[in-house]
């Protein structure tokens, strides 16, 4: 039938769920493994640097997992536009917002965090020791 997504187009589903559970996981773990919890206000303490669980093995867990969440959708919906967001998005990510927000985290726990970006890969990939 022409009303309903092909095979190929639900193999789209991985990468959505797979997304979507990476972008609650990011939520939950600035809210309640934080040293000082979210408040009513939703703004997280910006005194803690994350480095367990997912941002064991990537130091932009939500961004990824946000790409990937959008991958999911390029693939389900056969959708050429969503794709090429995605690819804008992955370019201003990389390129500009996580560039920037290193500069912070650097200049606000200095060699803590110069030492977890030396071990831990910007996006994803083999941890190194």
């Amino acid at each position: 039938m022409a009303d309903r997504p092909g095979a190929w187009n639900l193999l789209g589903l991985i990468p959505i769920f797979g997304g979507a559970a990476g972008i609650l996981w990011g939520i939950s773990a600035h809210t309640t493994h934080s040293p000082n919890k979210v408040g009513v206000n939703w703004e997280p303490d910006k005194n803690y640097l994350l480095r367990n669980g997912l941002y064991a093995y990537s130091r932009n867990p939500m961004y990824l997992t946000e790409l990937i969440l959008m991958l999911g959708w390029a693939i389900f919906y056969g959708s050429i536009a969503v794709l090429v967001a995605l690819i804008v998005w992955a370019l201003f990510f990389n390129f500009y917002q996580i560039p920037l927000e290193e500069r912070i985290l650097e200049a606000h726990f200095d060699e803590a965090y110069r030492e977890y970006k030396n071990h831990i890969p910007r996006w994803f990939g083999i941890v190194r020791h």
